[in-house]
């Protein structure tokens, strides 16, 4: 078989200097590898005093590392303090929060207490048309003395017929009627306390308290301590339309001004 002959290509006249280009490149950056690479850390082949003062500089190294690992200590020291005292300062305002709630009667509450029921005499009920019955009922102002008598006791929360006693709130007859936040109640009452059972069940049955007067009156009344009881939330907080709260507390302060 007979091989043909291929002819070479024929030199291009930019080859020559691309050739040229790629050499340099190719030395250019095996230079630099070079250069770049890492010495070889050879402590025999020095002096002395070059060991003297390698050792001087890493030991001052070694004591500023030191320096900068105390100042961050201190910092997170610091730090930890101040999220403890911000999570402690958030718990205590919490508390208060939570406690102003309840003394407002914006939340429900439940907690061991007493209940106190209190309903007219048989005589009222009993008594004949033309007789004159009202002072045989139980009043407005009897409720109220109850309510002082617990609050004095240490109720912290109090309610008549499911109506929460609150700051707000008003006990009050309208005719024939008794009205708690402006809620028709009639008898019998049932009064719920939160509070220490044994000391609220000592303070409203001493002796010519509210509720000894009216059980001489014939009214019927009973008196038991409960381990839990529930009270509920005033079911409508009246809005504050002229009064401002004070901010900041004087340092003296003068009444009537």
């Amino acid at each position: 078989m007979m091989r043909m002959h291929v002819p070479l290509p024929k030199a291009q006249p930019w080859m020559l200097p691309v050739t040229i280009v790629c050499l340099a490149l190719g030395m250019l950056v095996a230079f630099m590898l070079k250069v770049s690479a890492p010495k070889k850390f050879d402590p025999t082949t020095m002096t002395r005093d070059q060991l003297v003062a390698l050792y001087a500089d890493k030991v001052s190294a070694h004591e500023g590392l030191l320096a900068e690992y105390e100042k961050l200590r201190e910092k997170y020291d610091r730090m930890v303090d101040s999220a403890t005292t911000d999570q402690k300062l958030r718990a205590e305002l919490q508390k208060a929060i939570d406690d102003l709630r309840v003394r407002a009667g914006s939340t429900a509450v439940t907690g061991p207490g007493i209940v106190a029921i209190i309903d007219d005499t048989k005589l009222a009920m009993e008594s004949p048309a033309d007789i004159n019955a009202n002072p045989l009922l139980t009043h407005d102002v009897d409720l109220l003395q109850v309510v002082n008598e617990l609050r004095a006791a240490g109720a912290e929360a109090i309610s008549i017929n499911d109506q929460r006693v609150a700051g707000t709130s008003a006990i009050r007859c309208v005719g024939p009627a008794i009205k708690i936040n402006d809620h028709p109640v009639s008898a019998p009452f049932v009064v719920r306390a939160i509070g220490k059972p044994d000391v609220l069940y000592g303070a409203i049955n001493m002796p010519f308290g509210i509720l000894d007067q009216l059980r001489q009156m014939s009214t019927r009344v009973e008196v038991s301590k409960r381990e839990k009881l529930a009270i509920p939330a005033v079911a409508v907080l009246p809005s504050i339309e002229v009064g401002r709260p004070e901010l900041t507390a004087p340092a003296s302060s003068k009444g009537g001004e």
